[in-house]
């Protein structure tokens, strides 16, 4: 099927974005071509993601910037309140909202970047293990909750991670069963979450 350059390009950045495949990009261009306002909105919101959203550099979650604050670091980080001792490991952002949602947890969070493949070897690569490290040690945290999902993937994570800080004298429990297998922690409700936490062993 012919398309036009521009549209083929386009097709080309946005179904290599997650949970949108080549149909879906391409109905996207068409509906955005049709609708010029959604046009003006989307490239408005891709702009101001580009220029006003930093990365914390404490626990990698996207943030606001603001003149009023002069920091790298995200408001949860910043945050006194909390307890300083405990991180969270999360895979992703979306988890991270979910756990936060739940209002049931009042420690930190670290992000590691995404999950281990059984069939990727290279996805070792992405998890964000030696700035976990720095930070236990440098914070002195006591204990580590590991809160991937109950995923083949999620498992592997969780193993890999575990190995990786055994040697540090921190403790590490894991989300309890309140996750079904094979379940996402983004999907889960705030009841899920709070006894999943809970139960952590």
């Amino acid at each position: 099927m012919f398309l036009p350059k521009s549209i083929e390009n386009f097709v080309k950045v946005f179904s290599s974005f997650p949970s949108i495949g080549q149909k879906q990009a391409t109905r996207l261009a068409f509906y955005l071509i049709n609708q010029k306002s959604k046009l003006r909105e989307a490239r408005k919101s891709l702009e101001d993601l580009e220029k006003n959203i930093i990365v914390c550099s404490e626990c990698f979650m996207p943030f606001q910037s603001s003149a009023s604050l002069k920091s790298n670091v995200c408001p949860i980080c910043l945050d006194r309140r909390r307890n300083r001792k405990i991180i969270c490991l999360v895979e992703k952002e979306t988890d991270l909202l979910t756990i936060e949602e739940s209002k049931k947890y009042n420690g930190l969070y670290f992000i590691l970047g995404g999950e281990i493949s059984p069939v990727d070897p290279e996805s070792y690569k992405k998890i964000r293990i030696n700035p976990l490290i720095k930070k236990i040690r440098r914070d002195k945290i006591e204990e580590v909750i590991i809160a991937t999902s109950l995923t083949t993937a999620g498992d592997l994570t969780a193993m890999y991670v575990e190995r990786s800080l055994k040697n540090l004298g921190v403790k590490i429990t894991r989300l309890g069963r309140g996750i079904p297998t094979g379940g996402e922690i983004e999907f889960a409700d705030p009841e899920t979450i709070a006894a999943a936490l809970k139960r952590r062993e």
